[in-house]
């Protein structure tokens, strides 16, 4: 299927979904990390070895994962990567800017000392302290489908797309 990808691409979008296909492959069972991975996650060291960390979604913790270069460009990693980088239409600070953002919960320390002059003025400092109001389900009707797309969203897209032309 990458290979496919990458002979028929006709624009940017199947570039990053070929590496989005190859990372997964890479990741397999990782793919909910993914979506973490940041351009300041990558790096590489004195022996040149490129190096990505990602954060553990379930451990809130760094883990480390060394890449190294494939013979076959299409299951390459770091190939991948570049090719993620390089079709970006804009300047994005996700490594695959067709993954959708992660809200990530910062933790808010209030003390007596914090004046309520300033977190009145200052909202968007302060938005976990806004109470979350859950929709009432109402009896008989369907549960609301999630309007951000997953990883998940993005792959049945691609197979849907591709699928039929490989005859699979």
């Amino acid at each position: 299927m990458m290979s496919y990808l990458y002979k028929n691409a006709s624009s940017s979008s199947d570039y990053q979904d070929a590496a989005l296909l190859c990372l997964l492959w890479y990741l397999f069972g990782r793919a909910s990390d993914l979506s973490l991975g940041r351009k300041q996650n990558l790096s590489v060291d004195a022996a040149e070895v490129f190096f990505v960390r990602f954060i553990c979604t379930k451990m809130s913790e760094e883990q480390g994962l060394s890449l190294f270069p494939d013979a076959d460009f299409t299951t390459c990693p770091l190939h991948a990567i570049v090719t993620a980088l390089i079709t970006q239409t804009t300047p994005f600070v996700a490594l695959i800017d067709n993954l959708p953002e992660i809200p990530v919960e910062t933790a808010v320390t209030l003390t007596p000392a914090t004046p309520l002059v300033e977190v009145l003025n200052n909202p968007d400092e302060f938005t976990a302290l806004a109470p979350i109001a859950a929709p009432k389900p109402v009896a008989g009707t369907p549960k609301p489908i999630a309007s951000v797309p997953t990883v998940y969203s993005h792959m049945n897209r691609l197979l849907e797309r591709v699928a039929p032309q490989l005859e699979l």
